[in-house]
């Protein structure tokens, strides 16, 4: 009986001194379960952030739509620094000669009237990113990124140009090891700037035709080199309440109807005869609508009719207004029913885009 309780003894120090030499051997550390030791792994978290970065590089490849006139598609294979140029369904595929070559190339192509212009750009980050989570804000590492990400995007400015920047982040253990949604923010704002009046550029008159004298417009004396003219003749009639159909089948005989249905009817293009459109069609609420002729030129023409005036005027802007560079910006074009005398000063509400403090464009508000 003693020699097998010494057998179990030894045994039992066996396994405490294997169990303790295999905690050594791999370099850990233990702790037993009813007293609840360890950490659990860290959780990502996903958050939103701003930040400012610089635009290092962009890829050497542009994207535009497919739909760009020929001659665009024509002009493309001549442009400085295109390398190839692949026509695909949906959009055109430029490939630049260098990755310096995307903001000219972009710049060109607007020149072009071309829109909807995205390439890729490499933005450098900050060090450290503040993520707003739904745990609070977190200080965010970008180490695992090399502190650069990238966004497609329309070529704004130039490379080593600082742009806001707006993505959602995913953190993990104070790193950032996701990004997505991320996009250059380019602000739209509204500015008032004392603008020079340089001079009428034309004026547009608007008149509203009665329905019987559409056929009495004197066309032909609007044709001239500094004019020109567009005429929505109407020769819709309008019925209220609307036709049965036996009405419908009888008054298509009227020899100056050339359609009809039972809520309106088309007359024929010299019939102009009210009185007698209404005696045709007893018991019903006939209507007549007018026609829309616009003439733009300088000098109102000579017609009986009383026009909506809407004059337009280009600009000379400051080369500064409200904090902004926006450089040197003649011929700006305003719009206005009132005249204005050459040479006074007006205040105008313009647009300005600015991304980074950079003023990219300023347009009519």
């Amino acid at each position: 009986m003693e020699r097998k309780s010494i057998i179990i003894t030894i045994v039992v120090v066996a396994l405490i001194l294997g169990f303790i030499t295999e905690m050594f051997y791999f370099g850990g550390s233990f702790s037993l379960p009813f007293i609840g030791g360890g950490t659990a792994p860290p959780q990502n978290m996903t958050g939103s952030t701003m930040f400012n970065g610089t635009i290092r590089t962009y890829n050497p490849v542009l994207q535009i739509p497919s739909n760009v006139s020929h001659p665009v598609i024509d002009a493309l294979h001549n442009l400085s620094g295109v390398k190839a140029v692949q026509v695909q369904a949906n959009d055109i595929i430029i490939e630049t000669e260098t990755r310096d070559d995307v903001y000219p190339l972009a710049v060109a192509l607007e020149q072009m009237n071309v829109s909807g212009i995205l390439t890729v750009a490499n933005i450098v980050m900050p060090d450290y990113l503040q993520v707003a989570t739904y745990n609070g804000t977190i200080n965010a590492s970008t180490l695992d990124f090399s502190g650069v990400m990238q966004v497609v995007t329309e070529p704004f400015v130039d490379s080593d140009s600082t742009v806001p920047v707006s993505m959602i982040a995913v953190v993990n253990d104070g790193m950032l090891i996701d990004y997505y949604n991320a996009s250059i923010l380019a602000q739209r704002n509204s500015i008032t700037v004392n603008a020079t009046v340089l001079g009428l550029a034309n004026t547009t008159f608007t008149y509203s035709i009665p329905w019987d004298g559409r056929t009495s417009i004197p066309l032909a004396t609007l044709n001239s080199p500094n004019s020109s003219f567009q005429y929505d003749e109407v020769s819709t009639i309008l019925f209220s309440p609307p036709l049965n159909v036996s009405d419908v089948v009888a008054k298509k005989q009227l020899p100056y109807i050339t359609f009809i249905a039972p809520a309106s009817a088309e007359a024929a293009a010299n019939f102009s005869d009210e009185a007698a459109v209404r005696s045709d069609f007893p018991g019903t609420n006939v209507t007549f609508p007018n026609s829309t002729l616009v003439v733009t030129g300088l000098s109102k023409p000579p017609l009986n009719y009383t026009p909506a005036i809407l004059y337009s005027y280009l600009l000379d802007l400051p080369s500064s207004a409200a904090g902004y560079d926006l450089g040197n910006t003649t011929s700006f074009p305003l719009e206005t029913p009132t005249p204005l005398e050459p040479n006074a000063t007006v205040p105008v509400n313009v647009s300005v885009l600015v991304v980074g403090g950079q003023v990219l464009d300023v347009t009519p508000s």
